[in-house]
């Protein structure tokens, strides 16, 4: 049962939302939740508390403007999330006329897209499905458990919470590097449902996706459209490698102004660039982010690759 109680000296307006009772009939259970205005005004109990509660993750739903006014002071260590609602030009949470439905709907699109991908447990999450291990780095497609969540989020001044609805949801996969995008089929896990921050939760199936990447790295592409019509695109680029789906070699243009051979190492001039080594038959043996220690390799003629850079060397000795 829900009983509202002032649990915040410095914020008299927060509270533990455990006990109250979801649309399913479960309950939420305590410490789990906490909505509060603004928390600059926190004392050293307060943050204790809070640390003694295990506050991992903040929202601020606030303006830049008003952020800058009234700072939150959080336990050290807390992530914070900056998700505005409204507009910097809106202070607080009125508006100088009424929203049209055109406008609430833009609003709010922008909302889906802002509290997309960004959930503490990973709103879009990759996991393999031979380790449940969380990671973007694969041998098959096939073993990918992709996750994420969206939704279509009003803010009910009046009633002063969100109000959720579902968005049409599109995903699309790519070759990293192209335009060529191809749907995949997601299907939605009703029991993740959450609010405020994750709405519907979906998992994508990637296993009947073909297509070659020329380094193994692929682009995911995710549209959401509201009852409105509007559209919002959101693209995460390079999202996902798979090592099973990377093309043979194929002929070679050498073209090495991104790399360079510095002993037994490979550096790529821009460090979040990954970089494939292919052997002789176009198979590839080692990929490593930024640099790339060639040591373990045998003697041999390979090719390397980094965005559009590519460079041919010959490994004498083992």
């Amino acid at each position: 049962m829900y009983e509202p109680k002032i649990i915040l000296s410095g914020a008299p307006n927060a509270r533990d939302l455990g006990g109250i009772e979801t649309k399913d009939g479960r309950t939420l259970k305590y410490g789990r939740l906490i909505r509060s205005g603004m928390l600059s005004r926190l004392d050293d109990n307060d943050m204790a508390y809070l640390k003694n509660a295990g506050l991992r993750t903040v929202v601020d739903f606030r303006t830049a403007a008003e952020r800058m006014q009234k700072p939150d002071r959080l336990p050290e260590g807390t992530e914070y999330i900056i998700c505005p609602i409204l507009e910097d030009k809106a202070e607080g949470i009125t508006r100088d006329k009424p929203e049209t439905e055109d406008e609430e709907a833009q609003r709010t699109v922008k909302m889906a897209q802002r509290l997309m991908a960004r959930d503490p447990n990973g709103a879009v999450q990759m996991r393999s499905r031979l380790d449940n291990r969380i990671t973007n780095r694969h041998v098959r497609m096939s073993e990918i458990r992709l996750g994420f969540a969206c939704g279509d989020f009003n803010f009910d001044q009046d009633a002063g919470f969100f109000r959720h609805e579902r968005a049409d949801v599109k995903l699309e996969i790519a070759p990293f590097g192209t335009e060529n995008y191809t749907e995949v089929p997601v299907h939605e896990l009703t029991e993740h449902f959450r609010m405020p921050v994750w709405g519907n939760y979906y998992e994508a199936d990637l296993s009947g996706y073909k297509v070659k990447s020329a380094n193994g790295w692929f682009a995911l592409r995710f549209t959401l459209t509201d009852r409105a019509g509007n559209k919002c695109v959101q693209t995460a680029s390079p999202a996902l490698y798979a090592e099973h789906s990377t093309s043979s070699v194929g002929s070679v243009t050498e073209s090495a102004e991104g790399l360079q051979m510095v002993g037994d190492r490979l550096v790529s001039a821009d460090a979040s660039e990954c970089i494939m080594v292919y052997d002789a038959s176009g198979r590839l043996v080692l990929s490593s982010v930024g640099s790339a220690d060639l040591s373990p390799l045998p003697r041999g003629l390979y090719v390397a690759r980094a965005g559009s850079s590519t460079l041919k060397f010959m490994r004498a000795r083992s």
